[in-house]
Formats: structure tokens, C-alpha cells, sequence
């Protein structure tokens, strides 16, 4: 996704959402939460670590491994987070 933040809030900018119903692993949100990559599946998340500043283009992508139960984030091409889910998406 590429994206030019002209404005952060002070906790989340949506990129991408998708909602099958608000539990643990049934909802996929990909987003800026306090200035920095995001990606979760309803309180299961993976944050990046580097902050997004405003005026500025960036690139992100966001991995899910499902064999390995592996969330990564990436920012401009370089791994930006990486963590393990507790279980498996299921939306």
C-alpha cells in the first residue's frame, strides 16, 4: 500500500479493514496506530516500530504466514515488525 499521511491522529489512521465480526482473529485491520505501522486480527496485533511522519510518501505491506502463524510489517522494503499471533486468522 502506498500511502501520504497529510494529518495523524493521536491513535489510529486506517489503511485497510476487513470485518466479519469484532472478536479476537475475525477482524483484519492494517493501519497507522500512534504514528507507527500496524497490523492486527482484533486484539492479536503486530506493531512496527519506526514513526510515520506527516507530508512524507511511504510504502507498506503487511504479511500474514499462515503456516507459521507469522504477522510482518514492512516499511519502505525493509521488516519493520514481526510478531506471532495466538491462533490462526479466521475471517
Amino acid at each position: 500500500i502506498w500511502f501520504y499521511a497529510t494529518f495523524l491522529s493521536s491513535y489510529d489512521d486506517g489503511l485497510f479493514s476487513q470485518s466479519e465480526q469484532l472478536t479476537s482473529r475475525r477482524s483484519l485491520h492494517y493501519l497507522v496506530r500512534n504514528s507507527r505501522l500496524h497490523m492486527g486480527f482484533f486484539s492479536d496485533d503486530t506493531p512496527g516500530r519506526t514513526t510515520i511522519m506527516a507530508h512524507r510518501w511511504y510504502h507498506a505491506a503487511f504479511v500474514y504466514n499462515y503456516s507459521a502463524l507469522e504477522q510482518t510489517v514492512y516499511l519502505d522494503g525493509l521488516e519493520d515488525g514481526r510478531s506471532s499471533p495466538q491462533g490462526p486468522y479466521l475471517g
